[in-house]
Parts: structure tokens; sequence; C-alpha cells
């Protein structure tokens, strides 16, 4: 891989100017001779373009010279002569051979493009990859490499004896590169990377066998090509080590070595399996001694989806652990699961079963469920579980199902349903059966309304009373009306029930409310909700507390600077007010992000909690994030996170702390490859008072 090799890039930017020139277009003839100049045309021998200064027919063979280009289906190639030979569908280029598909390039010595199976080989390669870690924030930049060949395909691009880097500066001067005997791209999905090593600053490191850097974000694999160094109180110092492997492109994963200041040797394996359209799925295992307990610490998962015909899938899981935190030593947790489900054209049809444990709480629950279209405008539901829970006292058991017949017409909708229930110390309320039906909404005059009735035959746990029920429901769905001075928001209903032991009962309710912006910079939001009932139910699922409570917050804010707000509730017939929330976000500065909220009992004038966080951009390179929650109540710390970063042209490294494993730890990833960002406290970039649900809240 010598520097000759990377000096070869410098040509691409010539490449790329010629391919400015616009060459003369004429139509080839219909019937070429044996030998025949066409001169500078354009030809299109089946569904190939090829575009030159001049074409030449020849045994059965195009030669195009002079700023030569084929396009086909996504790929484009560019150089100064090639030879397409129709019957093998092979083309041949060489000087000045550069290659585009998508928003990537590859310049060569030489390239052959098979125009039927849609692949390219490039000899002595030099290209740039655009947006290679799609979906990740931590790298939007370009992938530069370069390599003794290159062989691209639909499905991934392979270079040998290649060096990667996303520095963009001149060649001999890179902040840090990757040579790799063997690179394997697999877009939006993986990087196997074989026989690699790293080089800082001059420096080579180390070499590992194979490294695997998945692009999907939500392989939650443990790096590989930094080991991460750090501290906690249970442990001591360690030093994490994870080693890839790959024995194709769906089955690979990792070996885990680490080691531990007081408890030793820690070890494990992560595998991840894909069997293509059948399914895939992982298995992770690792475990290392205990420190506040004789027996080790570890934990086993394995996940599984299988597919068994065109509209049937299984999946399986299961879990087993044992861990350690500060101060505390888990039981033994176990938990598994299993679920079928099949979903064809006109119904769908789910089973699943549900076991998990920990220490002597043991909890299993089996469900079905299946829904079936009977035609345009009839289905039907049926619907069952079964569920035991239990622990050192006392156990519970509970059955469910429910059968029903479902009906969808053109202003309404209705069932026939039959519900039951059973079990010890549950709460249940049968339905056997019961008849409901449902308008879709509709207007009378400008009013907009919804209307529900419904019929049956009740029996209610732990009481066992039962009686026949009928209910009829008129509601107004909520509406908006937007005005000069804010938005109103309107919505309230009627319901009422009677009963077959003669008891009946009426529940009015409403919602009033009120948004404003005023001038970008002050956020009102106010919200009235009033319940009143009359009469008596026998059914405990149907009591409704008549309530009157005004909730609602000021947010006043300056999107460059600072957000404050306060949000709280009020009790009006019992004159008791909820808990006062209170928050400021201030930006002082670029890079800078403060935030602070408290919580205030308005009852007894005390302040509970205040959580704190602080995003600092230091300098050009280094940032600082912190989070914390403090008990104002009892004076002491709840919790806190911290993460010191430092970020070089290609590089981010993090020193973190996490409050609840007392643990301190330093991770590195390149831009390239990056790893899930260190997360610490909540999302300041969330809205405090959103505007567009029912009520006002804080998050």
């Amino acid at each position: 891989m010598g520097s000759h090799r990377l000096i070869r890039w410098a040509a691409i930017p010539w490449l790329v100017c010629c391919l400015m020139g616009s060459p003369v277009v004429a139509q080839p003839p219909e019937s070429p001779s044996q030998t025949q100049k066409v001169g500078s045309g354009q030809v299109k021998p089946d569904a190939v373009f090829i575009q030159a200064e001049q074409v030449l027919r020849k045994n059965g063979l195009t030669i195009a010279t002079g700023n030569v280009t084929v396009e086909l289906e996504g790929m484009r190639l560019d150089c100064q002569r090639l030879i397409y030979d129709p019957a093998s569908g092979l083309v041949t280029a060489e000087k000045e051979c550069l290659f585009s598909w998508g928003d990537n390039f590859a310049a060569s010595d030489t390239l052959i493009l098979d125009v039927n199976a849609k692949t390219a080989e490039l000899t002595h390669a030099a290209g740039k990859s655009e947006g290679l870690s799609a979906g990740s924030k931590s790298f939007e930049g370009s992938l530069y490499f370069w390599a003794d060949k290159m062989y691209y395909t639909e499905e991934s691009v392979k270079l040998d004896r290649a060096v990667l880097t996303t520095c963009d500066v001149e060649a001999n001067d890179l902040h840090y590169k990757i040579n790799s005997e063997e690179v394997t791209l697999y877009p939006d999905d993986k990087v196997i990377a074989k026989n690699t090593s790293f080089t800082i600053q001059g420096t080579q490191l180390y070499t590992v066998p194979t490294v695997v850097v998945p692009l999907d974000q939500q392989e939650q694999q443990r790096q590989s090509y930094f080991p991460s160094v750090g501290y906690n109180s249970l442990d001591g110092a360690f030093l994490r080590n994870a080693f890839n492997y790959s024995f194709d492109r769906g089955n690979y994963g990792s070996a885990h070595v680490d080691v531990y200041q007081r408890s030793g040797i820690g070890y494990g394996i992560e595998h991840f399996f894909d069997f293509g359209e059948l399914g895939g799925g992982n298995i992770y295992y690792y475990t290392q001694n205990g420190q506040q307990a004789e027996r080790n610490r570890f934990e086993l998962r394995a996940n599984g989806n299988f597919k068994i015909d065109k509209y049937t899938r299984l999946g399986v899981s299961y879990n087993a652990n044992q861990f350690e935190l500060p101060g505390q030593v888990s039981p033994l947790n176990v938990s598994s699961a299993i679920n079928v489900s099949r979903y064809a054209p006109g119904s769908a049809l789910q089973l699943g079963a549900n076991f998990a444990r920990s220490g002597e709480n043991d909890n299993r629950s089996y469900r079905f469920y299946y829904d079936l279209e009977l035609s345009d405008r009839w289905s039907l539901l049926t619907r069952a579980d079964l569920s035991h829970s239990s622990n050192a006292i006392t156990q519970t058991n509970r059955y469910h199902y429910l059968g029903s017949l479902r009906h969808r017409g053109d202003f309404f909708e209705g069932d026939l349903s039959y519900e039951r229930s059973g079990g010890q110390q549950t709460y249940f309320l049968n339905r056997e059966p019961e008849l409901s039906l449902r308008s879709y909404p509709f207007k009378i005059g400008f009013l907009p309304l919804t209307v529900g009735t419904s019929f049956g035959i009740l029996e209610e746990s732990p009481s066992l009373f039962r009686t026949e029920r009928y209910r009829f429901d008129l509601r107004v769905p909520e509406q908006t009306i937007e005005t000069g001075v804010g938005n109103f928001h309107a919505g309230g209903g009627i319901r009422q029930q009677l009963y077959g032991s003669g008891q009946q009962q009426y529940v009015l309710g409403t919602r009033l409310g009120w948004t404003h912006d005023m001038a970008d910079h002050m956020l009102f939001r106010f919200d009235y909700n009033w319940q009143d009932s009359h009469g008596f139910t026998p059914f405990q699922h149907d009591v409704a507390y008549g309530y009157q409570v005004l909730s609602g917050g000021v947010e006043v804010y300056n999107n460059d600077l600072f957000r404050i707000s306060a949000t709280g509730a009020y009790d009006l017939n019992y004159s008791a007010s909820y808990d006062v929330i209170t928050r400021l976000d201030v930006n002082p500065i670029p890079g800078w992000e403060l935030t602070a909220a408290a919580t205030l009992d308005p009852n007894t004038g005390n302040w509970r909690t205040v959580d704190s966080g602080v995003t600092a951009q230091l300098t050009d390179g280094i940032s600082l994030t912190h989070w914390s929650l403090y008990d104002l109540n009892n004076g002491r710390m709840t919790y806190q996170n911290f993460s010191v970063n430092y970020e070089d042209h290609d590089w981010v490294g993090s020193v973190t702390y996490r409050g609840v494993q007392n643990e301190i730890f330093f991770q590195m990833s390149l831009k390239a490859f990056p790893l899930r960002p260190i997360k610490v406290g909540p999302d300041p970039s969330l809205p405090i008072l959103p505007a567009n649900l029912s009520n006002a809240f804080t998050r």
C-alpha cells in the first residue's frame, strides 16, 4: 500500500473537469459493416448508452475513443477509450476511468463493466463515498478510499488491499487511516473488514483480524476497534475489549474479554445471525465474578424471528440475568416469550405466551387473537387470555375471553359482544351479551355530534351483582375556534345509564380551553375541566365523580436566547393546588445550553426537587454535558451524569460518569464509523408546553 497509490487521488479533479466537454451527437448507421467508422456520435446498443467523440464498429465490437460516457440504470462510466462486446455484455475501459453510482465515485486505471449483471471491476481505484454512515448524526462527511481492486455490485462494494479515511487533507498528511486486506461495504447495513490496522498521526496502533461496523443504528454491538477503559466502585479499574468475527454478511458477532481490577476476567459473546427471508436474530452471553455476593453476575439473552410461510411468522425470546449495583444484589431474573402471527388477506391471527420469574415472583400469561373479515361490512373478532401471578404470600389466576360480531355501515358501526372474565382477587365487568351502536360524526347546523347507545346484561366482580344496563351517549367532539386573541377549544357530552335493578345515573362533562401565542414571545395555555354526576350506579366500573379543575401555564421565550415556564393546576371543588413545575432554558452564547426545572408544593410552600443540565462548548473541540437531580426535601443529590467530549477532525472521544452505576469510562470512535452517541439527561429540545394536546402538562 505505497504512498504512490494515494497520490493517484490528485487526478480525480482533472477527470471531473474533462467531463464538462460536450461531444457531437449523431445517429449511427442501421447496418454497420465488418469495420466501419461511425464518427463522432452516440450509439445505443441494447440498453447501453455510449457517447464519445469517435465510435468504431469492428468484428461485432463497438470501440469508442475520446471523452467516452456510458450510462446504465444509475451507473455512469467516463473514460478515454472503451471496447463494448454486445455478445458478452462486457465493457472494457481504460485511460482516465471514472465510475460513479449514486453520490459515490471512483477513479481507476482500468475497468470492466458487465452491463447484464450490473457489476464492475476496477484496478488501482481511488474514490469517495458520501453518507456512508446513513442514519447517524455523528458523521455527515465523505469517506475516501484507495484499493488495488474494487468490485461493485448492486448489493455491495468490495475493496482489496484498501486504505480508508475521512480526512479531506493531502494524502501524505492524513490524520488517520485504516489499512485493510479486504473491505466489504453493504450500504445502510454494515462494513466488514479483514486483517485491519489503525494508524493515527503516522503511528500504527495495532492490527485486528476482523472489524464489523454496523451502519444501522439499531444494532447494539459494542465497538471493537478501540478498547474502553474506566473505573467503577464495584470492580475498580477496568479495560473492556471486543474482538469481531464474521462468517458472512448475515452471520457475524464479537467476542468480549474484559479485565477488572477486583473481579478478574469478564467474558462473553454476541452473535447476529441472518437466514435471509427465513428470518434471523441474535444471541448474547456475558459473565463476570460477583463482588457483593458469592454467585457470578451474568446475562443471557436470545431473540429470533422466523418466517414459516408467506403470511406466518414465529418470534421467540429468552432472557436470564443476575446483576449488581452499588448496594444492590438482584435475584435470578428469567423471562421468555413465544409468539406466532399470521396476517393473511381478510384475517389476522396471533398466539402468544409469556413467562417471567424474579426471585419468588412468578408470572405467566397466554393470549389468543383472531380477526376475520366475513364481508365488506361484517367481521368477527375473538380474543382470549389466561394469566397467573404469584409470590411468597399469595397467588392469583385470571381468565378472559371475548367474542364480537361487528358491522360497519354507512352512518354507524356496531357490535354484538359476549365477554367474560374470572378468577380470584380480580375485578372485571362481564357482558353476557351487549349490543352497541356508534354513529360516525355528523352535524346539526354548525354543531358536530356523535351518538352512541348500548344494551346488555352485565355482571361485575367482586360483588357478583348482575343486571341489565342501557346506556346512551351524546358528545360534541372537541372543536377549535381561531380568533385574533388566541385559539379557543371546547367539547362536551352527556351519558345516561339505566339499570334493570331500578337505579339510574347521568353524567355531564365539558372541557374549555384557550391558547394564545403573543408576539412569538409568550405562550398562554389554560384549560377548564368539569364533570358532574347525578343518580346511583350498582357497578363500580360506572362510578363517575364530579370535579372542577383549572390547569395551564405560561411560557416566555426568545427562540435564540431563553425559555422560562410555569405550569400547574387548581381543584376548585376542594380548594387545593397541585404541584407547580417551573423550568428555565437559556442559550447564553452559541454552543451553550443551560436548563433547570423545579417542583413546588404550593400547599406547604416546599420545593421538592430540582433537576439541572448543562451543555457547554468550551472550545472548538471540547464540550461538556451534565445532568443532575437534587432532592430538596432531604438535602441530597439523587442522581447525576456528566460527560466531557473531545472532537477532533476525524474522531470523537468521551469521558462519561454514570451515577447509578457509580462508573466512569472512556469511549472513542471514528466519525466514519460512529457509535451510538452518549446521552446525558433528557432532550432539552422537546417542547415544554405543547399547544396541540388536550391538556397542558410538563414533561
